[in-house]
Formats: C-alpha cells, structure tokens, sequence
C-alpha cells in the first residue's frame, strides 16, 4: 500500500513539475518585464502554445504507444498548401478545400502506420519517410508559390477575440484537450496505447491488434497536423512551404517537457499541454531578450534534458 501511494505521487509529480516551471517562469518574467504579465500579454502566450498544443496532442498519442512521429510538420505544411491550391486553382468552396487538406495529411498518417505496423519499418525511419514524401506533394502542389486564403469569415474566428476574449485556435485546443484526455484516460483506446507502448506482445496477450492500433496513431496525429495546418493559413492568411518546419521537433520537446517518457508505455496529454506553454514562454522570452536562435535551441535543450533527469530520478523513487 505504501509503496502504490510512493508510486501514484511521483507519477502525479513528473506531470505537474512541467506546470509549476511554467508558472514560476511567467511570475519572474512578468515582475521583470513590463507590461508582461498582464491578462492580453497572457492570452498571447496561450494563443501560440495553442498551435503547437494541437499538433503535439498527435505526438503524444505516437510516443505513448511507442513511435516518433517525425512528419507532423511537413503535414502541417501539405494540410495549408492543399487548402489553398484547391481553392486558388480549382475554384473549390473553402470547406471542400479543408476537407481535401485533411484527407491528404490523414492519407500520409495512415501510410506511416502501415509501413510501422504491418511492415515492421521503424518509426523513426517510416516518418522520415513520409515527412520527405510530404514535403515533395507539397512542392508539387503549389510549384513553390505561396497562395492566399480565400475565408475571411474564417481569419475572423481564428484571430479575433471571441467569447471571454478567445479566439478561434483557443477554442479548438480546449475542445482537443478534453477529447484527448478523456480518450486517454476514460477509454479502453487509451488502455491499448499504454499496452503498445509498453509490450507489443503484452497487446497481443491482452486481445488487442497492435497492426490497427499502430495505424490509429499515426492517422490520429496526421489528422491533428491537418487542422493544425488548416488553422495556421487562418492566422497568417496564406499558405507556404515550410510553414509547419518550426513544429517538427518542438512537439517531442513538448512532449517530453510534459513528463511523458520517450520510450513510451506512459505518458499524459495534460502534462502535454504544461509541456507546450512552457516552450512557448521560454521561446517567447528568449525572443524578447534578442537571444539568437542558435542559443535559444540550446537553451531549450538543456531544459529538456534536466527535466529528463527529474524524470527519471522520480522514476527510480517509483520503482
């Protein structure tokens, strides 16, 4: 009994660390900065680690169930230039252009989850992969020319405050977020994901399919990166190549930072999102100081790896 206690608090304490660095760091700042911590600045912040939220909810569900998705950026940018392309050359309504921008991101999940799942390919590799196919369809598509989008009721929600002062990519994180922690949490889904990432064999044992699972996934996260991607053309009002790049490594940070273990079998979308906010502010202050982007990667890097060995110290008490 003891020791299920020991076990259940530093569990509760590897996804709550991420939340109280991330509040700790926005006192500091907004005591230091003027004008930081007031209610807009805030809303600001959330705004942005919203993009990044969304598309590493996708990642969680991969490196839960034991995979790295290395293609969720290049489908944030396939997802934006097929909207637009669609719209731009073949005169489509905007919803029929979302919708082929969904389908073509979900079709590239759904391809790194066959070449994991049912052809062994490891995951690392099968999304280098699809990132590399992902980028090529999006040159293709566009011939390397951005286009504007076509919506402007849609750049409205996305960017202009709404009820309680949140806007259209808030709205979707908080919809996302609950969806994701109650699949997680409430369903025998989310159960599977924790058997995957754990034993594929214990899965096996346990009456599950680890061939769909792992093609759920991936699906999952592609279909993420598309609204990801879709939101991302009604905030900059255009699409273009590499849009979605900046998002490719920051969601396993994000991930990581939220106390979810690389090697997968555990992990939580609610440390996610504390992952994802609290990037964003390191980002956003070191922007602020005029740090140069090579530092900032180190910066960000180094944080990483000392609450990776948190984690791990927490992990050892566990045990």
């Amino acid at each position: 009994m003891k020791a299920g206690r020991l076990s259940l608090q530093a569990e509760s304490l590897r996804y709550l660390v991420p939340y109280l660095l991330f509040g700790i760091c926005w006192l500091v700042v907004a005591t230091a900065v003027r004008g930081y911590g007031t209610l807009d600045h805030f809303l600001y912040i959330v705004q942005f680690a919203g993009i990044l939220g969304l598309v590493s909810a996708g990642q969680t569900l991969v490196i839960v169930a034991g995979g790295i998705d290395l293609s969720v950026g290049s489908l944030i940018t396939l997802s934006a230039v097929v909207t637009t392309q669609t719209m731009y050359a073949n005169h489509l309504a905007f919803p029929a252009a979302v919708l082929c921008g969904l389908l073509a991101s979900l079709a590239f999940g759904v391809l790194s989850g066959v070449g994991v799942g049912y052809i062994k390919i490891p995951p690392l590799i099968m999304s280098l992969v699809s990132m590399t196919l992902a980028k090529g369809a999006a040159l293709l598509v566009t011939n390397g020319s951005p286009h504007e989008i076509r919506a402007q009721g849609f750049q409205d929600w996305v960017v202009k405050p709404g009820a309680l002062g949140i806007n259209g990519i808030l709205q979707t994180w908080i919809v996302v977020s609950v969806l994701v922690i109650l699949l997680m949490r409430s369903t025998r889904f989310g159960k599977k994901l924790q058997f995957l990432g754990s034993s594929p064999k214990a899965t096996i044992y346990a009456g599950y399919n680890p061939k769909t699972l792992t093609v759920a996934v991936f699906a999952l996260s592609a279909l993420l990166s598309g609204v990801t991607g879709t939101l991302l053309i009604g905030f900059t009002g255009n699409s273009y190549l590499g849009m979605g790049d900046a998002y490719q490594l920051s969601t396993i940070a994000a991930v990581v930072m939220g106390g979810t273990s690389i090697l997968g079998g555990s992990g939580s979308y609610a440390g996610t999102i504390a992952g994802a906010l609290l990037l964003t502010l390191i980002t956003s202050v070191l922007t602020l100081f005029s740090v140069s982007g090579g530092a900032q990667v180190a910066i960000e890097g180094t944080i990483i790896l000392l609450l990776m060995i948190a984690y791990s110290t927490a992990t050892r008490v566990r045990d």
